[in-house]
């Protein structure tokens, strides 16, 4: 390989996370145009964040509090430079990728306010980080609060249907527990499953003051639509309990 075609290969890997997708997201809310709370409610700008992702839309994820997907520009980032990589590991890895690490962690320690020996690196965090900051940690927070208050203003109102997570800014975003009278929590996300297509997970706790409910976690790829179609498997599985 001549110079001038490994330079080439060298920049494409290294501005990987410059996609169109993080472009047009940035470009649909300009920095300081619009408050968070105002972003939350555009569901233009939503919509273009939802085609950055390549998921499966004949399922309904709501278990994102544990491992959620990576949008296209982290997938294409990551064949590329396995790509990359695999023309030779001994060069490329350890003298071109390996010493861009360290950079990648300040950022990250800098975005997340914390040291950087507290700052694990996985798999593309640098194209990761720039699709996060492309939307914005405010706006994310307040679309996910947005999101959750949706279906808890909706479900609480149904005798027996609880929520458990505080609606204060500062102890919650997207998260949310769920508890339904006379249901186990298994039994609900089974039927969630089976009839809608949601994925749930259930939490219960063992303690002096003993808990089960469901988890329900949306992303910035959740569509109000699947909100409202959790609503109404909620309300069908409360019709069926009697």
């Amino acid at each position: 390989m001549n110079r001038r075609s490994f330079l080439s290969i060298t920049a494409v890997a290294c501005t990987a996370f410059r996609d169109d997708a993080i472009e047009r997201v940035y470009a649909a809310a300009p920095p300081a145009a619009r408050s968070a709370g105002e972003v939350a409610l555009d569901e233009d700008f939503w919509f273009r964040v939802r085609h950055a992702f390549t998921i499966d839309r004949g399922l309904i994820n709501l278990n994102n509090g544990g491992v959620s997907p990576a949008p296209r520009v982290v997938q294409d980032a990551m064949n590329r430079y396995l790509e990359m990589q695999n023309m030779n590991p001994l060069y490329y890895m350890w003298r071109i990728l390996d010493p861009q690490v360290e950079g990648v962690r300040l950022d990250l320690a800098k975005e997340f306010g914390c040291d950087t020996e507290e700052i694990a690196i996985t798999r593309n965090a640098s194209e990761a980080l720039s699709f996060h900051q492309s939307i914005g940690v405010e706006r994310k927070a307040a679309r996910l609060r947005y999101l959750r208050r949706c279906w808890t203003q909706r479900l609480e109102k149904i005798p027996g249907v609880r929520s458990l997570t505080p609606d204060d800014p500062a102890q919650a975003a997207g998260l949310g527990l769920l508890s339904v009278d006379g249901m186990k929590a298994t039994g609900l996300s089974s039927q969630l499953f089976r009839k809608q297509k949601i994925i749930v997970t259930t939490v219960k706790i063992e303690s002096e003051f003993p808990y089960e409910d469901i988890r329900i976690t949306p992303n910035v790829h959740t569509t109000l639509g699947e909100i409202d179609t959790l609503c109404e498997g909620v309300e069908q599985a409360v019709r069926d309990r009697g």
